[in-house]
């Protein structure tokens, strides 16, 4: 049996994302090194720091979620009798 390789992102693709997250919750234009005190350190607040890690977090388990149904579905669709396996029932 041989093991399927799950694409992942690329390392320009994760530089977007930490970009992105960088701009939008701690308004830092750039993460790229300007070698300039007044460029690269930022004066962060608390929560703006917070909302970033939680984005980081999300965007993680996002991919990971990916990945794990690319794996699934690489061994072939789910019959309806598989599926009953992974509903668990509730009793009221």
């Amino acid at each position: 049996m041989s093991i399927q390789k799950v694409p992942t992102l690329s390392p320009d693709e994760i530089d977007l994302l930490l970009e992105f997250i960088a701009r939008d919750h701690l308004m830092i234009e750039t993460l790229e090194v300007q070698n300039r005190d007044g460029l690269d350190f930022h004066e962060v607040g608390v929560a703006n720091l917070k909302a970033a890690l939680l984005a980081a977090f999300y965007a993680g388990r996002r991919a990971d979620r990916r990945q794990a149904n690319r794996r699934r579905t690489n061994f072939g669709p789910v019959t309806p009798a598989a599926q009953a396996v992974f509903v668990p029932s509730v009793m009221m």
